[in-house]
């Protein structure tokens, strides 16, 4: 199990940065914090949002650590992400789709303890203002595999 969410990080990275050469990109880093209505857990979560010149959406590779006691609970995503038509000084709203690969390991889940499943994501959000820091807000549902469920979060996103 560890081998095969070693290898989803390493193409999350490479993906990352094979899509940012070339032309240039406008990046962001995110943290947040949430709460999974499903799982009935908090969780914390970081993510990269970049923009590449050539694509008309953002890509956002991420993780989420669920609080859950006695659990190990992760969650990594690849998302691509569409700012709706709104864009002002106020806020700009998005949608966004993706695949989301969740890893839990706790006693009593079979032979190794442990269970890798993949989902489908479904994200609507919205971040405000145009500075350097932006905070936002985001519904995201995972459905499909061992991992369906509805959270929301909130955070700051972090421009460079």
């Amino acid at each position: 199990m560890h081998k095969r969410i070693t290898l989803a990080l390493a193409a999350l990275t490479l993906s990352t940065f094979g899509l940012t050469t070339g032309a240039r990109a406008q990046s962001q880093l995110g943290v947040g914090i949430g709460y999974d209505v499903d799982v009935e857990a908090a969780f914390a979560g970081a993510h990269f949002r970049f923009a590449p010149a050539s694509l008309p959406f953002q890509i956002s590779p991420g993780f989420d650590y669920y609080f859950v006691d006695g659990v190990t609970a992760l969650q990594f995503d690849i998302n691509a992400l569409y700012d709706i038509g709104v864009d002002n000084q106020a806020f700009t709203p998005y949608i966004g789709a993706g695949l989301g690969i969740g890893y839990v390991e706790a006693e009593g889940l079979g032979d190794n303890d442990s269970n890798t499943d993949t989902g489908l994501n479904l994200i609507f959000g919205a971040k405000f203002g145009f500075n350097s820091l932006q905070p936002y807000v985001q519904a995201k549902g995972t459905l499909g595999g061992g991992i369906t469920g509805v959270g929301v979060s909130g955070g700051v996103l972090f421009s460079f």
